[in-house]
C-alpha cells in the first residue's frame, strides 16, 4: 500500500505499467482536494516496486509549479509517450492554472525526469472553439495512439457553466424549476490529437 505523508496526505490517481524487475507508479500527491477559490498544490511522483505490493519510497516527478494531475504512459514506434493533464477548474475558480493536456517523450518509461522532453502543449481548453464540455479542463486521459501520430484520448471534461447560484435565478425569473444543486459537471468523451 502506498499512503501520503506530511504536507501531501493524499495519494491518488495511480498509473502503473510494468517495467524490466516488476512495476513503476506514477501519481499524484496532494495535501487535499482543491476548494472554491483554492489554487491546486498537485505534484506528480514516481516510485517503482518488484511485486506491486511493496513500494520504494517515492520521488516528485514534476512540480507544484507545474500542477500535472494525472498521466498516461502508453508506447508508440519511437518510444513512449507521458500525457499529462492538470486538475479541472471544477468551482469555476479566477485566475486558474490554463488547463489542457501536454505529451513529453521518452526512449523508455523512465523515472527519471531529464530523461524525458519538455513538456509541449497538444490541448489548450481555453482556446476559441474549445466545446463547453472541456470548458474548465481535462484530467483522466487514456490515450490509443493512431498512425501518422494521431493520438485518440478518451477524458473526463468540466463544463464551462455558470454558478448554480446564477442557473437558478435564471430559472427562477423564467417561472422553472430550480437546477439541481451541483457546483460542476462533469462529461467524458474523446479528442484527437495529432
Amino acid at each position: 500500500m502506498l499512503r501520503g505523508w506530511p504536507g501531501r496526505d493524499s495519494v491518488l490517481e495511480p498509473l502503473a505499467v510494468p517495467v524490466d524487475g516488476g512495476y513503476r507508479m506514477w501519481f499524484l500527491a496532494t495535501p487535499h482536494e482543491v476548494g472554491p477559490g483554492e489554487q491546486p498544490d498537485f505534484e506528480l511522483h514516481v516510485t517503482d516496486s518488484a511485486d506491486g505490493i511493496r513500494w520504494d519510497p517515492a520521488r516528485r516527478f514534476a512540480t507544484a509549479a507545474e500542477g500535472y494531475f494525472d498521466n498516461a504512459i502508453y508506447r508508440t514506434p519511437y518510444g513512449w509517450e507521458m500525457m499529462l493533464a492538470r486538475g479541472t477548474n471544477l468551482h469555476g475558480t479566477v485566475p486558474y492554472p490554463g488547463q489542457g493536456l501536454w505529451i513529453m517523450r521518452a526512449a523508455t518509461p523512465s523515472p527519471d525526469r531529464a530523461a524525458w522532453s519538455p513538456p509541449e502543449r497538444v490541448l489548450d481548453t481555453a482556446a476559441p472553439g474549445t466545446p463547453s464540455w472541456l470548458g474548465r479542463g481535462v484530467c483522466g486521459p487514456s490515450v490509443v495512439p493512431l498512425p501518422g501520430g494521431r493520438r485518440i484520448v478518451f477524458l473526463t471534461g468540466t463544463h464551462a457553466t455558470a454558478s448554480w447560484p446564477a442557473a437558478a435565478r435564471r430559472r427562477w425569473v423564467h417561472a422553472r424549476r430550480l437546477p439541481v444543486p451541483a457546483p460542476y459537471f462533469l462529461a467524458t468523451g474523446t479528442v484527437t490529437v495529432t
